[in-house]
């Protein structure tokens, strides 16, 4: 099981730099191809609200489409690489998507935050990221911080449902050789429930118990399913992203990789609170895939 095509957007600042330099290193592990794009604003609106006339547009449009091939001649061994670029133009995030299509690609790799990025601030997530996050079909890796070939330590965070299944087999990928993780936080149904109705703290510690050694064992059957049996499972209970977060400070984990709900109408923010707020919060890289997206033969 392997990726074979990714494609790495960059709006040529120092955190599309990143990301680009973050898909040639998976692309150099996988030995996948690499297109490389730039989502350049469309005619109408550089025409309509920068009033800029045809030939002007036309000369920012070569001029974007030299410095993609610059960004690629400036890559270590390039001859190693299948290496291609585009410019396309459009709303980023659709623009990206449908560039990411038309290569059939299997990841999309941007920054987490583009040309806003701060270094003092929040780590939040820049508005293309946010819509990529939100709407893109394909597996996508919002990255912070250099990449140089395996992370060290992966954090993969699931939720036992079925979708569980395709966040596992991307992060037993990711974490070829170095230490993986499955983190999985619930809460007890009905507790809160059970002690306004009188119910003793004592009874429902039983309960509270009986749950937590289910889901461990649901989250150690599925790690032998998925022939991750060496690796660390950890179930706690309480609030799933503030957990989840603390958990990624306490392992210093340098990638997460978790899921997301597909919503049932379009929406820009339906994506499911967890990865909403982990893809925002967290400082490490983070790779959200879609439930769907289960890798294909390479």
């Amino acid at each position: 099981m392997s990726i074979a095509r990714i494609l790495a957007a960059t709006d040529f600042s120092p955190a599309g730099d990143r990301a680009v330099r973050a898909g040639v290193a998976i692309a150099h592990r996988e030995r996948a191809a690499l297109r490389i794009v730039h989502a350049a604003p469309p005619r109408r609106w550089v025409a309509g609200f920068w009033g800029m006339k045809d030939p002007l547009i036309d000369a920012a449009y070569s001029q974007a489409g030299a410095a993609l091939q610059r960004v690629a001649s400036t890559l270590a061994e390039p001859h190693e690489l299948d290496v291609s670029t585009g410019l396309v133009t459009g709303v980023a995030s659709r623009a990206i998507t449908r560039a990411a299509g038309e290569f059939r690609a299997d990841l999309i790799v941007v920054g987490a935050r583009g040309e806003h990025e701060t270094a003092t601030h929040h780590p939040g997530l820049g508005g293309t990221a946010g819509k990529l996050v939100a709407g893109t079909p394909m597996p996508l890796l919002l990255v912070r911080n250099e990449q140089a070939g395996n992370p060290d330590t992966v954090l993969a965070a699931i939720d036992l449902s079925p979708s569980s299944a395709a966040v596992m087999e991307w992060a037993r990928m990711c974490a070829a050789s170095g230490r993986l993780h499955v983190f999985h936080a619930y809460e007890v149904p009905f507790a809160a429930r059970l002690g306004a109705y009188g119910l003793g703290r004592d009874a429902i510690d039983v309960y509270s118990g009986a749950e937590h050694a289910r889901r461990d064992r649901e989250l150690a059957a599925l790690l032998a399913a998925h022939r991750l049996a060496g690796s660390q499972g950890i179930v706690e209970r309480g609030d799933a992203g503030s957990l989840l977060l603390q958990c990624i400070e306490r392992l210093d984990a340098s990638l997460v990789v978790l899921g997301k709900h597909v919503p049932r109408r379009r929406s820009t923010t339906a994506f499911g609170s967890v990865c909403r707020y982990v893809s925002t919060s967290a400082r490490a890289n983070v790779l959200v895939v879609p439930p769907a997206a289960r890798l294909g033969a390479g």
